[in-house]
């Protein structure tokens, strides 16, 4: 039906082959996107996992989704942000592409089925 979901369609990670008995449909509109983070390092540990799946509406960004990651986990906040601003040493990927020197930066705009991926300063030799 267009403009229309089916409930028996899911946007995470449910058995794709399941149906709804019901068959009840929602508007498009009102299904949320996921957008997944993987996070590294003491990153991941902050945020308590290292796969975090945020709520991203249409026309989200990286700065939406990272908000959202931030929302309830200041520990995760404190080391990501210096004073409201991405500390230079933290970098953001989507899809295995770095926002920061190769995209939009923070504004870079989402699509379905984006991965973000979260990483703290990579050092060694």
């Amino acid at each position: 039906v267009p403009g229309l979901v089916s409930t028996s369609e899911s946007t995470d990670h449910a058995d794709p082959d399941s149906t709804s008995e019901s068959g009840s449909y929602l508007p498009a509109a009102l299904i949320r996107p996921h957008m997944n983070w993987k996070l590294f390092a003491d990153l991941a540990e902050l945020a308590g996992d290292k796969h975090v799946s945020v709520d991203a509406g249409d026309g989200a960004t990286v700065e939406d989704a990272l908000e959202a990651l931030l929302a309830d986990r200041p520990a995760l906040e404190e080391r990501v942000l210096e004073d409201g601003e991405l500390r230079s040493q933290i970098n953001i990927l989507r899809n295995g592409t770095n926002v920061l020197t190769q995209e939009e930066g923070l504004e870079t705009e989402l699509e379905a089925g984006d991965e973000l991926a979260l990483f703290p300063p990579v050092s060694g030799g």
